[in-house]
C-alpha cells in the first residue's frame, strides 16, 4: 500500500514552511529554522495530500490525455502514471494559495528556486528519477511552470472548462483509484469467490459506484479558500524575500524608537 508524504512517515522529515515558504532539510523538530514558525502538522499533512491529489489527476494525467487529444482526436490509451514525490507537492502547495484570488508569483518562485537547487544538488550524487527529472524541468522553464500552476489551481476549481473526453478519462482515472488504492488483498479475496459472469459483473457495478462515490470524497477533503488564502503570508508580505522572526522584532523596535 502506498503511503502519502507526511511529516510523520517522511524519514528525513523535510517539510515546506506554510509561513516563509522555506524547505527545511532534516528538521525533526518540526519548527522552521529561519522563521521560527512551528508546524501545523495535521493542516500539513492535509494540504500535501491533496497536493498530491492535484498533481497526479490535475496536471499529470490531464497534460496527457490532452496531447493524445490533440494529435488523436480522441483517449485511447490509459495511463499507470507515478505518484508525485516531495518537491513537486510542495510546488503543488504554493500554487493552491492563490486559488482565492491572492498573487502568488513571489511565493512560485521562491519554492521553485529551491527545489531547483535542491535537485541541481541531488543530481551530483545519484541519478535522478523520472519523476525528479519531470519536476525539474517544471521549475527550470517558465512556462512550464505557469502550466502547472494554472493546472493545479483549476484542478481546486474543478476543471469546469476542461474538454469532456479529457475530464471523462480523469474522473475515471480516480474512480479507478478509488476503488483499488490499499485495496488488492480485499479484491483479490472478492474476485476468487465470484462464480459466475453475471455476478462478476453486478459486483464491478457495485464496485465503480462505491469508487464514485469514494472519489467525491476525496475531492472535498482539501482545503479551504480561507485556509489557502492565509498561506506564506511572510513571503506574500515580503515579495519573496521573508525575513526572520528576530529581523522582524529588531525592525519593530526600531519603528517604535523613531
Amino acid at each position: 500500500m502506498r503511503r502519502f508524504m507526511t511529516v510523520e512517515n517522511n524519514q528525513n522529515t523535510d517539510f515546506l514552511c506554510l509561513e516563509c515558504g522555506h524547505i527545511n532539510e532534516n528538521n525533526s523538530e518540526l519548527i522552521c529554522q529561519p522563521c521560527q514558525t512551528p508546524l501545523d502538522k495535521t493542516f500539513y499533512d492535509l494540504l500535501i495530500n491533496y497536493s498530491l491529489r492535484a498533481i497526479r489527476y490535475g496536471y499529470n494525467y490531464r497534460t496527457n490525455y490532452e496531447r493524445q487529444v490533440k494529435s488523436k482526436g480522441k483517449i485511447n490509451e490509459k495511463y499507470s502514471l507515478l505518484d508525485p514525490q516531495n518537491e513537486v507537492q510542495w510546488l503543488a502547495a504554493a500554487a493552491l494559495s492563490g486559488v482565492a484570488g491572492n498573487l502568488v508569483y513571489d511565493t512560485i518562485k521562491h519554492v521553485a528556486k529551491q527545489i531547483k537547487i535542491r535537485l541541481t544538488e541531488k543530481s551530483k550524487t545519484i541519478e535522478l528519477k523520472q519523476v525528479d527529472k519531470d519536476t525539474f524541468e517544471i521549475v527550470s522553464d517558465e512556462q512550464t511552470l505557469a502550466k502547472f500552476v494554472l493546472y493545479i489551481q483549476n484542478y481546486y476549481k474543478g476543471n469546469a472548462k476542461l474538454d469532456k473526453r479529457v475530464a471523462d478519462a480523469i474522473a475515471e482515472e480516480e474512480i479507478v483509484h478509488a476503488m483499488t488504492e490499499g485495496k488488492s488483498e480485499q479484491l483479490t479475496n472478492t474476485l476468487s469467490k465470484q462464480e459466475n459472469g453475471k455476478a462478476m459483473q453486478k459486483m464491478f457495478l457495485e464496485m465503480f459506484k462505491n469508487g464514485a462515490e469514494e472519489a467525491k470524497k476525496l475531492r472535498q477533503q482539501g482545503p479551504t479558500p480561507q485556509q489557502l488564502e492565509k498561506l506564506f503570508s511572510l513571503v506574500k508580505k515580503n515579495r519573496g524575500n521573508p525575513v526572520d522572526k528576530k529581523t522582524k522584532n529588531k525592525k519593530a523596535s526600531a519603528k517604535r524608537k523613531k
